[in-house]
């Protein structure tokens, strides 16, 4: 069965197939309670209220109960009280199983959740603001300061930390134990006037498990005074393996004691004193400029630890002070060659076909189309198209197309099951057509303007 295989198209269409969003006006709504809040009969969240209420919510010796968001909400840039930040509250942390189901956080002013304490949080996208922190011994991320586990969730909001002491700072999450299939597209800026010990990263702070995350934005940490400043494109700290993960970001950091890596900047050492580090089939196309600089990892003078990276290579442009990864030139990242030596007989990349990551590798894994789908279910005609196109099949719920940067350019709710879209004021190119139905499935196709 033949597989188009799309990834940082599906990270950018995480934009629920509602139409509606909830606009958060600054008051709580107490969710409905006939939902059990079990695995198969999880607490609903419908609207900014309820989601509001959450962050009112103790979870002290509660057992972890399953939530649902079910919409869209915007957040309005008001003042947000973490999910789980009860100061009054010996044991505020977050406890719980939190799914977005695919749904976007609009224009949040704070992380969405505190210490997750148990469970996870899944299929979360933020995005609009301009988000400004001041913390003072703390971590941060948007979606979660510290959690367990973090799957499927995606950052577009630019972050800017000045922090007083201790940070562990991440596009997604400060600190995690693991954190699979993640992105970030937002800028990430720490500034203090003194920092003792600094970890940033495009993804996670912190973390002991990384498998198939991404950044994409530029990182800016200017510190005037600094104990230990480890940044990495990924993640600033590492503690066991890193996996089939890529950057694109640029890194700048202005501190003298500073170690700065394309994909992870330094281990924990004292956690990992008897452990290995594993970094595989990982690549970083951003440039760096630190005091000690790393194509892949920076900091890497321990005794007591083996590192061992395989299958891993950065820009050419990188002065690396350690043999870690293998240098390549911008032209061999964006080839067919490279997409292979990254696979090494797996399917994890694929050519950036629709050049929304300036033709670096994509990734192969988070998004996949059967043609027989189309073939047998939805019709797309015609291909290639001059002025109209027709989209028809049954069930039709929602239709998107995007352009090769991945930015909408039609959308509408289906109200039948033949739909025909003119396309006759749409450059010549390439676009991603994106179908989705009422049973919740969801089939994307490339179609050709003429």
């Amino acid at each position: 069965m033949k597989k188009i295989l799309f990834t940082m198209i599906a990270m950018l269409m995480t934009l629920a197939l509602n139409a509606q969003i909830s606009v958060w006006d600054g008051s709580v709504e107490p969710w409905d309670t006939i939902h059990a809040g079990t695995a198969d009969d999880p607490i609903l969240i419908e609207n900014a209220a309820q989601l509001a209420y959450m962050s009112m919510f103790t979870y002290c010796s509660q057992e972890p109960k399953y939530w649902k968001l079910t919409t869209d909400i915007d957040i309005d840039n008001r003042h947000w009280n973490p999910i789980g930040d009860l100061p009054y509250i010996t044991c505020p942390e977050f406890n719980g199983y939190f799914d977005g189901d695919n749904h976007t956080i609009y224009n949040p002013s704070n992380t969405l959740f505190f210490h997750t304490y148990n469970g996870y949080i899944k299929n979360l996208t933020t995005k609009g603001s301009d988000v400004y922190r001041e913390e003072e011994f703390n971590n941060f991320g948007m979606i979660t300061y510290s959690a367990p586990l973090v799957e499927n969730c995606h950052n577009y909001c630019n972050i800017t930390i000045d922090g007083i002491d201790y940070l562990s700072v991440g596009g997604i999450v400060g600190m995690c134990d693991s954190i699979i299939n993640c992105s970030n597209h937002g800028t990430i800026t720490v500034n203090s006037a003194y920092l003792g010990h600094c970890y940033t990263g495009g993804v996670a702070g912190e973390a002991n498990f990384i498998e198939s995350c991404n950044n994409t934005s530029d990182l800016n940490i200017e510190l005037s005074n600094c104990n230990k400043c480890k940044i990495g494109g990924i993640s600033g700290l590492i503690i066991t393996d890193i996996s089939h993960s890529y950057n694109t970001g640029n890194i700048m950091v202005n501190c003298e004691n500073s170690y700065a890596g394309g994909i992870v900047g330094d281990m924990n050492e004292h956690i990992n004193s008897l452990n290995d580090i594993f970094i595989n089939s990982c690549y970083n196309a951003g440039n760096i400029e630190a005091a000690n600089v790393g194509g892949i990892i920076a900091k890497t003078d321990y005794e007591n630890i083996t590192i061992n990276v395989d299958n891993c290579y950065y820009i050419n442009t990188i002065a690396s002070i350690n043999d870690y990864g293998s240098p390549k030139s911008e032209s061999e990242m964006k080839t067919q060659d490279f997409v292979n030596l990254l696979n090494d007989g797996g399917n994890f990349y694929a050519m950036d076909d629709l050049y929304v990551n300036r033709g670096f590798p994509i990734f192969a894994i988070y998004y996949s189309v059967d043609e027989t789908v189309f073939e047998n279910k939805i019709s797309v005609y015609p291909n290639p198209a001059n002025s109209v196109v027709t989209i028809s099949g049954d069930n039709l719920l929602k239709i998107e197309i995007f352009n090769i940067i991945g930015q909408t350019v039609f959308s509408t709710i289906c109200n039948a099951d033949e739909n025909t879209i003119n396309i006759a004021n749409l450059n010549s190119g390439i676009y991603l057509i994106k179908v989705g139905t009422t049973n919740g499935k969801e089939f994307a196709t490339r179609i050709v303007k003429e």
